[in-house]
């Protein structure tokens, strides 16, 4: 059985329709987690050429996506290139996927619904946009453009330190993403090197798994803290409240990567 298909937004961003279907109860799959990252988070690793064969590579469908191979996985959910079906020239999307034991869990398909949500407040091309969703069908997804970039940490790890011409434009086109996040009420949380994608030398900021939007409630557990050491900000490890100030704590401490490596 397969959950109906979410009419598609006409433009990046347009409002998705909330789905109310129950939790299916489909058999749990057992997966190889060896790549994974930490569970909060799917590390998604688009056009990084690192493509691993799955069950669900070539021919599956998710939605109205044909599914190509995997670009990244995480403890939540595993992220596959594929081709929309209802594009006539053929646009590559990419699509995280719960994985089956984690989509009995209705927090995480909130978590989910939140991340489409959150992606349809920002507009600006720093960031990939949500192109469909459906956190409540029988296999919850979430579709954003496709970004055949390389993550930041992988650039660095290959070609080394940035130079300083070329630094001063990453801190540039990184404060407009991230200004422009935060002109939509989001304040990401969890900016690091391996969130940002290098495109033509441009940065593209991704997963917004565990993003905040400034009018919601907090889903973390009293004690909990989510995000990646190293780029934590203080408010964060103290458990105070998230502000702005978050992201631009994770933007230092990605420039200074940057620069030293």
């Amino acid at each position: 059985m397969t959950s109906p298909e979410p009419p598609e937004p006409t433009r990046a961003g347009h409002r998705l329709p909330r789905r109310t279907h129950p939790t299916p109860s489909p058999t749990p799959e057992r997966h190889d987690d060896a790549t994974q990252v930490a569970p909060q988070g799917t590390r998604t690793r688009q056009g990084s050429g690192a493509h691993a064969a799955t069950p669900a590579d070539g021919g599956d469908v998710v939605g109205h996506f044909r599914i190509l191979d995997k670009i990244g996985e995480g403890g939540m959910g595993v992220v596959y290139r594929a081709l929309d079906t209802r594009s006539s020239d053929g646009r590559e999307v990419a699509v995280k996927v719960l994985r089956p034991h984690i989509a009995y869990d209705p927090d995480a398909r909130t978590r989910l619904a939140r991340e489409v949500a959150t992606l349809e407040r920002v507009h600006t091309p720093g960031v990939a946009a949500v192109i469909a969703a459906d956190p409540y069908g029988e296999r919850p997804y979430i579709a954003t453009e496709y970004v055949p970039g390389i993550p930041l940490d992988e650039v660095v790890k290959r070609r080394g330190p940035f130079e300083p011409d070329a630094l001063a434009r990453l801190g540039r086109d990184l404060a407009v993403a991230i200004q422009a996040i935060h002109d939509a009420g989001v304040v990401h949380r969890d900016l690091k090197p391996s969130n940002v994608l290098m495109v033509d030398g441009r940065p593209v900021v991704i997963d917004f798994g565990i993003a905040h939007i400034a009018d919601d409630a907090r889903l973390t557990s009293t004690g909990l803290v989510m995000g990646t050491p190293g780029y934590l900000s203080p408010e964060l490890v103290e458990g105070a409240p998230v502000s702005t100030s978050t992201d631009w704590w994770g933007w230092a401490a990605t420039l200074a990567f940057a620069a030293q490596g």
